[in-house]
């Protein structure tokens, strides 16, 4: 569920916030959400950056623990399908790769650094918090999303803002910059 609204911080507009139900007063501008229907759980998607319009992508069919996540051509290969599994105790994602079983989205060496190269890992069962993600989805837009690691509480990017073939993904603080958007393709 996504809710939207203009509040005394500015817009918030996340996926995955819950409700909590007030007693009723006078129908102020906070008490009124737009909650469009949403719901991807169990749902398999391409990630495509919205910068460089490439998928993120497990490279030379990697099937290993630290095998490397890069951005690649789109091919409609397993290597860059994923499956988004909801994690209801905090209203984070985890995304398990199609191609390798039981491996998913994960933050190298559990960092909170800077700059900490994303792979794939073991889920751990329930998904460590390094292998959670907030979305935050982009105003306007139907189908881009931020995605913010649980752990570091950095955020998923393109290294350098590359549209390069091959340009490795890691953690970041938050930024306005396009290598940080990802269009779900959903399937």
């Amino acid at each position: 569920m996504t809710i939207q609204r203009d509040g005394p911080y500015g817009k918030l507009d996340q996926v995955g916030l819950k409700l909590a139900q007030q007693a009723w007063t006078t129908g102020n501008k906070n008490q009124l959400f737009n909650l469009p229907q949403v719901n991807h759980h169990g749902k398999q998607l391409f990630l495509e950056s919205a910068l460089s319009g490439k998928c993120i992508d497990i490279k030379d069919w990697g099937k290993n623990n630290g095998a490397i996540l890069h951005q690649w051509d789109h091919t409609g290969d397993t290597n860059q399908k994923w499956l988004l599994e909801h994690h209801e105790a905090d209203n984070s994602y985890i995304l398990e790769s199609i191609h390798a079983t039981g491996k998913v989205m994960d933050v190298e060496g559990n960092s909170n650094d800077h700059g900490a190269k994303i792979h794939l890992w073991e889920k751990v069962h329930g998904g460590a918090d390094n292998q959670r993600w907030k979305l935050h989805k982009v105003h306007g837009s139907a189908d881009k999303y931020r995605l913010q690691s649980c752990k570091s509480g950095l955020y998923m990017e393109v290294v350098n803002s590359s549209v390069d073939l091959g340009a490795r993904i890691h953690q970041w603080e938050a930024s306005e910059k396009e290598n940080q958007v990802f269009r779900f393709r959903w399937i």
